[in-house]
């Protein structure tokens, strides 16, 4: 119950990731995963022998996309030729605003999203409603695949040797009146990016096994980050959509229907219909609230299988683990492995890696895998942080694991027996590890209070947490099975009024936040002096709602699904040891 794991990826295939990360991790005897582009360069045969040396290491690959082109996924409605159309981009709906929701009066450059029109060749004084015909269709050339010269030069070949197309999709006797018969678009009626959604899978499928030493096609999917443009997804009552009508909402589970198949589908049924099972970035649209946002890498959690069908694109929590590497000056050289002087300096000078360990200790003692997504870079300061990272890890008996192997652990192990507590002894790991002055005062587990040496009633010596200074704290337990548990606790009031909640977290609930979640049990903590007590939990099934369902946008029809409990502690001066959770 108490093994710890973290699972780290790395994007683009970069020269550092073969340089220095790869063999760093090697030599911590830790795997990662290295999200590797299909581009021509890469099929070279120095690129080639290098990502099979990663293999060789028992890293895991995993699939960065076709040339990191982010908008035939973001944008799959967007065809290089007339969507969105003039009136979309320029007209005024009423508000002084586009369909897109963005101001007649604003700069196209400066619209909030917009990271590219740099190389889309605008003037930088154009607005939306000053845009002519000309720079209209730059930008649906630039978010179109249809409208990318080089990009379809590629996709074309790919699709001959893979898919069996002949041609080129923009040749003038490409169109027959009623579909395309030539290139990647073969049979399609329109060039929506879309479109061509199944043959980029079937490519991809190949491309990496016929390149590299791989027994089986990458299961792990990158997007590309970098380029986002929300301001060319369809806006209505506060919410994006794909298509013009404001019928389909802009998020992965999006279905939308391929003319040349007639098959209804989404990015995310197709992912899981070729066989991958992570992803390491994935973009979330207008899911629960209408707002944007990006979701990188919540965690998975142990005993997953109880409350999810799968893990693509389908966690609704929102917890970035973006971790920047510190801007530390020094000499060009390896950092000193084993310098307990530098973990501890970093952290304590550096609010990004503090923030970074911190999280990473919190989830794992929840009971989840914490998961991190990087861009390496070769300079000092990365390479000493990565390197203290492994080091904190290899510290506190942290197994970093490849995405694959933590989806095996997540889904394909089931855990029953022992106390569901993962931090029953109110460890301080940071601290025990770093001995940094600023490292949390609460247990790992716990959002608030301090850990305090106690003595109990039979003379016993522990480590309970203590309300002081605050009277609330949560902790947060995942991967709990449904069925009857047993909850006892040791516990003592402090001078006023005292409660334990126990609440269940299902899919549909924020990561780490107790409000919304339904009240399983409630127990009054009444004695001043130290007390056991014992609560009965029940974890209910929840049946899987029909999908596709305005009330399960996000969850794929488990959102009622409980997977894990929120335990609150209420009452300041209340201490709290030695919980004990079981199944009955």
């Amino acid at each position: 119950m108490n093994r710890r794991f973290a699972a780290f990826s790395f994007d683009d295939g970069r020269p550092s990731d073969f340089a220095w990360v790869a063999p760093l991790f090697t030599r911590y005897s830790a795997h990662a995963t290295f999200n590797i582009i299909n581009a021509p360069e890469h099929a070279q045969p120095d690129y080639v022998c290098q990502v099979n040396q990663l293999i060789a290491d028992g890293h895991e690959i995993g699939d960065h996309t076709i040339l990191h082109h982010t908008y035939m996924y973001e944008q799959p409605l967007c065809d290089g030729r007339t969507t969105p159309s003039n009136d979309d981009l320029r007209l005024d709906r009423g508000d002084g605003r586009n369909i897109f929701h963005s101001s007649l009066h604003e700069k196209v450059r400066e619209s909030s999203g917009v990271q590219s029109f740099s190389r889309i060749g605008l003037a930088e004084d154009v607005t939306w409603g000053t845009l002519s015909d000309e720079n209209c269709q730059k930008i649906r050339s630039y978010y179109g695949v249809w409208g990318h010269s080089d990009i379809m030069t590629y996709l074309d070949e790919l699709s001959a040797h893979y898919c069996g197309t002949t041609g080129s999709s923009k040749d003038a006797d490409s169109w027959n009146g009623m579909e395309f018969t030539k290139g990647i678009f073969t049979g399609c009626r329109t060039t929506g990016n879309h479109e061509i959604w199944e043959r980029l899978l079937d490519i991809q499928e190949r491309w990496y096994t016929d390149h590299f030493q791989l027994e089986t096609p990458p299961t792990n999917w990158s997007q590309p980050g970098g380029e986002r443009c929300p301001c060319l997804l369809y806006y209505q009552d506060g919410k994006r959509y794909f298509d013009r009508e404001c019928t389909i909402l802009a998020n992965h589970y999006g279905k939308l229907t391929n003319s040349r198949t007639g098959q209804r589908r989404s990015w995310a049924d197709l992912l899981k219909a070729h066989g991958y099972l992570t992803v390491s970035d994935s973009i979330f649209e207008s899911q629960l609230d209408g707002s944007l946002y990006r979701s990188i890498l919540t965690g998975f959690h142990f005993n997953a299988h109880y409350s999810k069908d799968d893990i693509v694109c389908r966690e609704p929590a929102f917890e970035r683990l973006w971790f920047v590497p510190a801007e530390v000056d020094g000499p060009d050289q390896e950092p000193l492995a084993g310098s307990t002087d530098w973990l501890k300096t970093i952290y304590e000078t550096e609010e990004n890696f503090k923030q970074g360990i911190d999280n990473l200790v919190q989830q794992i003692a929840a009971g989840r895998i914490s998961m991190g997504l990087y861009d390496s870079i070769d300079t000092f300061g990365a390479r000493l942080v990565y390197e203290l990272y492994l080091q904190f890890c290899q510290k506190a008996g942290i197994v970093s694991v490849t995405f694959r192997e933590a989806y095996e652990l997540a889904f394909k192990q089931t855990v029953t027996e022992g106390n569901f507590f993962r931090n029953p002894d109110m460890e301080r790991t940071v601290f025990s590890v770093i001995g940094a002055a600023n490292a949390p005062e609460a247990p790992d587990d716990w959002t608030a209070g301090q850990v305090e040496e106690i003595t109990l009633p039979d003379g016993s010596h522990a480590r309970a947490i203590a309300l002081t200074g605050t009277n609330r704290a949560e902790c947060f337990v995942y991967g709990i099975p449904p069925g009857t548990l047993d909850f006892d606790f040791l516990a003592r009031k402090g001078a006023g009024e005292a409660k334990l909640t126990v609440k269940a977290i299902r899919n549909i609930d924020p990561c780490h936040q107790a409000e919304t979640c339904p009240v399983l049990a409630e127990i009054v903590i009444d004695g001043g002096d130290w007390q056991r007590y014992h609560a009965r939990i029940v974890v209910e099934d929840a049946p899987k709602l029909p999908h596709p369902s305005e009330l399960s946008p996000t969850c794929d029809g488990l959102d009622q699904k409980i997977c894990g409990l929120a335990i609150v502690l209420e009452g300041e001066g209340t201490c709290f040891a030695a919980p004990n959770l079981v199944l009955s």
